[in-house]
């Protein structure tokens, strides 16, 4: 991500200066039939536990370490699937949501947020954003999070 696409002052995202899509970049692998998984998780070790039961399952996956490469990583490869991990009172995680919904090539993934907050409370915010499919309270089990997923692939959700 380019250095404007970051507000030095208040720390909001842009979309102005994303990456754009180019030839160079190729899309997603999971076009050629795995569906792709990018998870945005600031804990190294959370990020990695929640990989596995979803590689199991035969997900493509790959792990951003904070919302800005979070954004980067699903302009540049438009994954089927996003998971957000928002910590307390982590409305900044909102704001990779609100970046992804404004840029075109991105703007119908669709998104399960894990939450230490009430459900409700996310719901809210997100309320009436199609692309937030399911708000869960944390912990979520690997395997749960793996099932939520499938279920969006094969109800036809994702792209």
């Amino acid at each position: 991500m380019t250095k404007n696409a970051m507000n030095a002052s208040d720390g909001a995202l842009r979309p102005a200066d994303l990456p754009c899509r180019s030839e160079s970049h190729p899309p997603h692998p999971s076009h050629s039939g795995q569906l792709s998984v990018l998870i945005i998780e600031d804990i190294s070790d959370i990020g990695l536990a929640r990989t596995l039961p979803l590689e199991r399952r035969g997900f493509d996956v790959a792990v951003a370490a904070s919302h800005e490469e979070g954004v980067e990583r699903a302009v540049r490869g438009e994954p089927d699937v996003i998971v957000l991990d928002l910590g307390p009172r982590d409305l900044d995680g909102i704001g990779v949501i609100r970046v992804l919904r404004s840029v075109p090539m991105t703007r119908e993934i669709p998104f399960v947020i894990l939450t230490d907050q009430e459900p409700h409370g996310i719901e809210r915010v997100v309320r009436g954003w199609q692309v937030v499919r399911h708000v869960l309270k944390k912990p979520v089990a690997g395997d749960q999070l793996a099932r939520i997923i499938s279920t969006l692939s094969d109800a036809d959700s994702v792209r």
